[in-house]
């Protein structure tokens, strides 16, 4: 999640999780919040290396037993693609939920702390078991392997490509309308070489 800079006119990574965490009311009081900080870098920046990374964090956090679900924040530029590639090699049965903000979180409509709120409901929620990877933004709840940004702009921005999910937040209600999808998940810890792929444009 992004602060905008007045003076620079740029975003950038302005916050430390424990900063998010505290800014986000209710939160404390709703959850039992184990943060872990495995990076604070633009999206832009996010490589499949960091990927690969995120994906280790992510187990050893589901291996706590203690653990209901895990909530990830990250910048929106890459949201789409690490929560895809995170479906395809974790194979969890507890809900892992990406979630950021399309605003600042100083802006004047900033949607972070309503999106990180929601995602936590998402994540302790026992209907989002064995859903897979899912996003959670603007009060919607979307498949990792659905998900689309549709506009660099707006709060509205992540939709599935199949149209509505069926899923979402009210309040503090999680309500899912439909059975989950069962996909393989993908063992790419074996893997020893990277192929060269060729684009051409």
């Amino acid at each position: 999640v992004s602060v905008y800079d007045y003076d620079g006119k740029c975003s950038r990574p302005g916050l430390s999780g424990q900063e998010l965490m505290e800014s986000v009311h209710g939160l404390a009081d709703a959850y039992d919040v184990n943060l872990i900080e495995h990076s604070n870098i633009p999206g832009t920046q996010m490589t499949l290396d960091d990927a690969q990374s995120l994906a280790a964090r992510i187990g050893g956090a589901m291996a706590d037993d203690a653990t209901r679900g895990v909530v990830v924040i990250q910048g929106t530029d890459t949201l789409e693609e690490i929560a895809f590639f995170i479906d395809l090699v974790s194979g969890h049965e507890k809900p892992v939920v990406f979630t950021g903000s399309m605003k600042s979180a100083n802006a004047l409509y900033s949607d972070a702390q309503g999106n990180i709120f929601g995602a936590a409901c998402v994540a302790a929620c026992p209907e989002a078991l064995d859903r897979g990877v899912l996003v959670y933004m603007k009060e919607q709840i979307v498949s990792a392997r659905d998900v689309a940004q549709t506009n660099t702009a707006r709060i509205d921005s992540f939709q599935s490509c199949f149209g509505p999910g069926g899923a979402a937040v009210r309040g503090d209600r999680v309500v899912f309308l439909r059975a989950p999808d069962t996909t393989p998940a993908y063992d790419v810890g074996k893997l020893r070489a990277r192929m060269p792929v060729h684009l051409a444009s």
